[in-house]
């Protein structure tokens, strides 16, 4: 495990912002649309480059270590699995791609497609599960990569209501003892999932504490209609 430093300036999108995460803590990114969380989420995984400022995790400069060698998996809304490889294929590709042997790679698919609970779908194409089903699959394959640390951008924004719980208790396993960052807009999957809230409004943060702190006595606006379940 590892720790986060965040320091980024993204003059054009009015983004000022210092984050630390301590290695194994999960951070719940909140804040209006526009407020910079998917931009911080693309800084942190080195897909976008602030004007000022670093990434460090752990003793590593992102910025200046290669994709391969960052640490970092990225679980974006949309599952985004290949479509013409069986699941189990797609979440061999993450061992594959850091240069496992596939008898290997597809051992390490098949335990975390066990720990997400879908090692029924081994032998699928994407075309032939459920959207919920995918999201899992999405979920073993980022932890198949063996990441440092963990992105989830709304992850559960595109499902269903009635197959969140589910995926949610999924992520609550996963991410134990992790290191993770999750975007969302949903009190419950902060409260479920995060030991802290961080809240972001016009590229600042406005708010960050314990989860229970935060939900339970909110101090800034977002975070206000967050609890009350306002947010659209």
């Amino acid at each position: 495990m590892s720790s986060l430093h965040l320091r980024a300036v993204i003059a054009q999108r009015g983004i000022d912002v210092t984050l630390d995460v301590a290695a194994g803590e999960t951070v719940a990114l909140t804040g209006p649309n526009g407020a910079g969380k998917s931009s911080l989420l693309g800084v942190i995984a080195g897909l976008l480059r602030p004007d000022a400022g670093e990434v460090r995790l752990g003793y590593r400069i992102i910025d200046t270590t290669p994709p391969h060698a960052r640490g970092v998996a990225l679980l974006a809304q949309d599952p985004l699995l290949f479509p013409h490889m069986s699941v189990l294929a797609n979440v061999a590709f993450a061992p594959r791609a850091r240069g496992v042997r596939r008898h290997r790679a597809h051992e390490l698919a098949t335990r975390y497609l066990a720990e997400v609970g879908a090692e029924e779908l081994a032998g699928r194409r994407p075309t032939q599960i459920s959207g919920g089903q995918a999201q899992r699959v999405a979920v073993a394959r980022a932890l198949a990569a063996d990441p440092e640390l963990l992105l989830l951008d709304e992850p559960m924004a595109s499902l269903d209501v009635d197959v969140r719980p589910a995926l949610r208790q999924t992520l609550r396993t996963a991410l134990e003892g992790r290191t993770a960052i999750i975007v969302t807009h949903d009190a419950a999957d902060a409260r479920a999932l995060a030991d802290r809230v961080v809240v972001v409004e016009h590229g600042r943060i406005v708010e960050d504490g314990p989860t229970e702190q935060v939900l339970n006595d909110p101090q800034s606006g977002f975070a206000v209609r967050l609890v009350s379940g306002s947010i659209k």
